[in-house]
């Protein structure tokens, strides 16, 4: 059958086929959503039909690379759109980071905190220890004394106010890091409680890497603490 597109009619019948007004439709895509090459907005629908056009595996990392623009996931980005335990406590999500991936200083401060503990013997009457080497920050660490407590382990006897008991940590230079004297109107703790040795210094209670701990106890002439544990917290941090 032969066409004869030489009619006057022509530009009704294609007006009737192509409609301008509403588009048409080219394999199930309306011809309205595409303009001068570019898809206008939501031509791509979100569902089924709309996610085909774009064929599995289509972003590989070279696209990935160029097409997002670099500093685009930002934290508000990753907290809205990664999902809660998106790595899980297995080998395959643990593969995803190198080993030593994780550093001091990218830990919180409690993942960093340490508890040292320092036996004293029980001390007669009179009896001192002086400047006793208890403690060394350790190469390539430097070491922040957080908190010291003193856990007594027994009963007091003969501390007042003329025989004093002096709780003392220092650091190699002999600096002062926390002191506390017990005496009538501050009685050493009796057996089974603990007590604040003081605030710690907040310049002589940083252990650089090398540097000593000491601890110093003088008791008065009829001064007698019983056996004690000093508690010390403290947290680590690559050396400066």
């Amino acid at each position: 059958m032969a066409y004869n597109f030489f009619t006057p009619n022509l530009r009704k019948v294609l007006s009737a086929v192509f409609d301008t007004t509403s588009g048409h439709n080219h394999d199930g895509t309306n011809s309205k959503l595409v303009n001068a090459g570019q898809p206008a907005a939501g031509a791509l629908s979100a569902d089924t039909t709309g996610r085909a056009i774009i064929a599995n595996n289509y972003f590989d990392a070279t696209t990935i690379a160029s097409k997002v623009a670099d500093g685009a996931f930002t934290n508000a980005v990753a907290d809205a759109k990664f999902a809660d335990g998106i790595f899980a406590a297995d080998s395959v999500s643990r593969a995803k980071f190198a080993d030593g991936i994780w550093t001091l200083s990218k830990l919180a401060e409690e993942a960093r905190t340490h508890i040292l503990q320092i036996p004293v013997e029980d001390l007669g009457a009179g009896e001192d220890i002086a400047q006793r080497f208890v403690f060394e920050a350790p190469a390539g660490f430097d070491v922040t004394l957080v908190s010291a407590n003193i856990l007594s382990q027994g009963t007091p006897a003969g501390i007042d106010d003329s025989n004093t008991c002096v709780v003392l940590l220092e650091d190699g230079s002999s600096n002062d890091i926390v002191v506390s004297t017990y005496n009538s109107s501050k009685p050493f703790p009796n057996a089974g409680v603990s007590a604040s040795l003081g605030t710690i210094s907040p310049t002589h209670g940083i252990l650089t890497a090398g540097e000593k701990l000491l601890l110093s106890v003088t008791n008065g002439a009829t001064a007698n603490p019983p056996r004690f544990v000093i508690q010390i917290v403290y947290t680590m941090a690559a050396a400066a």
